[in-house]
């Protein structure tokens, strides 16, 4: 539901909201009003509230008072947020300092923005201007989406960094009941660096389901390595939400980290390539569902396995370790079989599906991976 949509719902429209809101809200000369929220977007529905973001340029707006202001608008209500525009303008030089195609440490971008900013970066980004047009054209074109989609990327695996760490003590100490809330919001992390990935930066957890919905039908051409395409993506996180209460938490993480294995070096290299967020640009093809491969079962990677992706390609390594083991992509290709699941048929049905090699040179490669996994203790 969109703004107007929304509006009509409730028996108003948008003149009607716009003069309520410059009525009811105290401003400055040089304020700027914008409207944003989940309705600027067409994820609302007729419960949602109005977001109005009061930008003051009066750098003593807050002091003593509260930021946020309820307006009663009848069968709606309205949240005002007063912004100071010093304030947003340190906040916007920061957010131009990133280095979207650049090497950095995600956790920086941790240290260097807060949930709130995020937040508010995005508001004002998908916002609709009420008041002090030049000066919102202004604002909003500092704010850019590629810089804001590579923070999110890099706060989303800072945290399942530190996620994965407190899920392994949790596991390997039989609490299965503590570590399901740690599961759920590595979920979400996990969602976030997909959705940063394909270009999205509202941060909101609760509008994710919807956004990716849509996505695997807007971007069904969108393949990530394992030849996962968008729809399958969709329906493996869905199921996750189920398999974190139902299964054992060692089970629920296995299937976590298997899409992680995949999302996350993705998502990092088409930022650390250049790539145009709404591109496919797609290294591999999907996979085409021509039967399992024959032959043994591949063990699973270790659940303290971590892969990423780094300006010098794909690395594999172990929490907490510092050993890192670089592999090109037709590795990380036969590293996503390693999952206790898949067999080695299946992994050379992949590789014949993406290389010019042999048979006999598939088999040869994957076995190789096989050894080098047993012998750095992977597996």
């Amino acid at each position: 539901m969109d703004v107007d949509a929304f509006l009509r719902f409730h028996h108003s429209s948008r003149q009607a909201l716009i003069e309520a809101i410059l009525e009811q809200v105290h401003r400055g000369p040089d304020d700027v009003l914008v409207l944003a929220g989940s309705l600027c977007e067409e994820l609302g529905n007729h419960r949602s509230d109005v977001d109005i973001y009061r930008i003051s340029a009066d750098r003593f707006a807050l002091q003593g008072g509260d930021p946020v202001e309820i307006l009663d608008l009848g069968s709606f209500a309205a949240d005002v947020e007063t912004i100071c525009g010093a304030d947003l303008d340190e906040l916007l030089a920061r957010l131009g300092a990133v280095d979207s195609d650049g090497e950095r440490d995600p956790r920086q971008a941790v240290a260097d923005f807060s949930d709130a900013e995020v937040k508010l970066l995005h508001q004002l980004r998908i916002a609709q201007p009420i008041t002090g047009t030049g000066a919102w054209q202004r604002l909003v074109g500092a704010i850019d989406r590629r810089k804001l989609g590579r923070v999110l990327l890099d706060r989303a695996v800072a945290w399942m960094g530190a996620l994965h760490i407190d899920i392994l003590g949790f596991i390997e100490s039989g609490d299965d009941d503590s570590a399901r809330p740690l599961l759920r919001a590595f979920r979400w992390r996990l969602a976030a660096a997909l959705l940063a990935g394909l270009g999205e930066t509202n941060p909101a957890e609760k509008w994710q389901t919807r956004q990716l919905a849509a996505l695997r039908t807007v971007r069904a051409g969108t393949c990530l390595p394992g030849g996962l395409d968008l729809d399958r993506i969709y329906d493996a996180w869905l199921a996750l939400d189920r398999r974190i209460g139902d299964s054992a938490a060692e089970t629920a993480f296995r299937a976590l980290l298997g899409l992680r294995f995949s999302i996350v070096p993705w998502a990092q290299h088409r930022f650390l390539a250049g790539y145009p967020l709404d591109s496919e640009n797609n290294i591999f093809p999907e996979v085409r569902r021509d039967g399992a491969g024959g032959g043994s079962v591949l063990p699973a990677l270790r659940l303290d396995s971590q892969i990423q992706r780094d300006a010098r390609g794909i690395w594999l390594s172990r929490v907490a370790s510092p050993e890192v083991i670089y592999i090109n992509p037709l590795a990380h290709e036969v590293l996503l079989h390693f999952d206790g699941t898949a067999t080695a048929g299946e992994a050379a049905q992949r590789l014949a599906q993406i290389s010019p090699a042999t048979s006999a040179e598939i088999a040869t490669a994957i076995d190789d991976v096989h050894a080098m996994l047993g012998d750095r203790a992977f597996i």
